[in-house]
This record gives structure tokens, C-alpha cells and sequence, in this order.
């Protein structure tokens, strides 16, 4: 994971779009938590004339979803640099850098989902778990799909100092990785907003 530690000095240009929209987006209006029951407080005074009068608050997204939507934010705004993808077509004999162009399209795809289902997600929009689900599918299907071209790119030429840029076909390899544990998150994000929404219906109709 060197090669995406090496990222660390960029990390306040990579945080601010996702940071920007994950506290915009949460504290939007039309974020569905509902209300929570809080403590009940008391009111009057004397034995016989105190009242319990229940408070509420608002309700708040499950961590799961705080986390998932969050990630969603971070790797989806790699949409945006999907056209420096291009930039391969001068590299067209690097075995890697041709993988990463034919992966481009398909690439923006999933990033275009993962940040509109970060977004239904944080805001428990209707069909948000639907939106979850698809998009952490299409990245498990891209990211699997280009490990294995990479897998395929090693055994037919082996990274080496003359062959092949062997960092960067590791650090593509460690951001596929990286985004199949995030497609997880997500699915597990869906999940939790799913038992989220029942036992809320529950309890209001109780």
C-alpha cells in the first residue's frame, strides 16, 4: 500500500470535494432520519403533580451509512480524473496503461454511481438501498474484471525496470483493492439502512 500512501501529501485536495458535499448533504433538509425518542422530562412540582413529558430529536443515519456515503464521496469524485485516463493512448505500448484506458468508461460508470448512491444513501431517499446495491455491484464486477487484465498484464510481461511502469501498475492494482472493500462497505451500508427503515416503521406504528 506504499504506492497509495504516497497520495498523503495530496490528501487535503482529495478530501475537500467529499468532505464539502458529506456535511452539506447530511445536514440537508430533506434528509428522511425522522425523530428519536430522547430523555423524558419532568415537569411541575410535588409528588402528585410532576408529569413525564417524552422529548424528541432528530434522527441520525445509521455509521454504517455516515462511513459508507462518505467513501462513496471520496471514490466517486475519480470521475473527475477519468479523462487523464486518455493521456494513456500516448502510452499505448505500456501493458498497464492500455488496461487503465480500456477500463476508463466502465471506470466513470461506477464512479458516477457510487457518488449519486452516497448521496441517496445520506439522505435515506426512496430506493437509496436499490442505488447502494447497484453501484457497489458494478464496482465489484470493474474492479475484479481489472484485476484480473492485471493478473493477465504480469504473467505475459513481468513489471520490470525496462518493461513496464511496475509502481503504477501496483498502485492500480491496490486502488482496485481498495474499492472492492469499499463496494463491501456499501452492500453492508445497505443493509443496515434496510433494518434502519423497518424498525423505524415499526416504531412508528406502534
Amino acid at each position: 500500500m506504499n504506492d497509495l500512501l504516497s497520495l498523503a501529501p495530496y490528501s487535503p485536495f482529495l478530501l475537500f470535494i467529499p468532505v464539502v458535499v458529506f456535511f452539506g448533504t447530511r445536514n440537508a433538509w430533506s434528509a428522511r432520519w425522522g425523530w428519536a425518542r430522547a430523555e423524558d422530562r419532568v415537569q411541575g412540582e410535588g409528588a402528585y403533580r410532576q408529569t413525564s413529558v417524552p422529548t424528541w430529536k432528530k434522527g441520525t443515519a445509521p455509521v454504517l451509512v455516515l462511513l459508507a456515503s462518505f467513501t462513496c464521496f471520496l471514490l466517486g469524485q475519480m470521475v473527475l480524473f477519468t479523462p487523464g485516463a486518455l493521456l494513456g493512448l500516448f502510452f499505448v505500448g505500456n501493458p498497464t496503461m492500455l488496461v487503465s484506458v480500456l477500463s476508463a468508461p466502465t471506470g466513470a460508470v461506477v464512479a458516477v454511481k457510487l457518488f449519486r448512491a452516497g448521496d441517496r444513501m445520506l439522505l435515506n431517499a426512496p430506493g437509496a438501498t436499490d442505488r447502494a446495491r447497484n453501484a457497489a455491484r458494478w464496482a465489484l464486477a470493474h474492479n475484479g474484471l481489472l484485476l484480473l487484465a492485471l493478473a493477465a498484464v504480469q504473467v505475459w510481461a513481468p513489471a520490470s525496470e525496462g518493461s513496464d511502469f511496475s509502481p503504477f501498475r501496483l498502485a492500480t492494482a491496490e486502488y482496485a483493492v481498495v474499492s472492492i472493500l469499499q463496494a463491501a462497505l456499501v452492500l453492508a451500508a445497505a443493509r443496515s439502512l434496510t433494518v434502519h427503515n423497518r424498525t423505524f416503521t415499526a416504531r412508528a406504528g406502534a
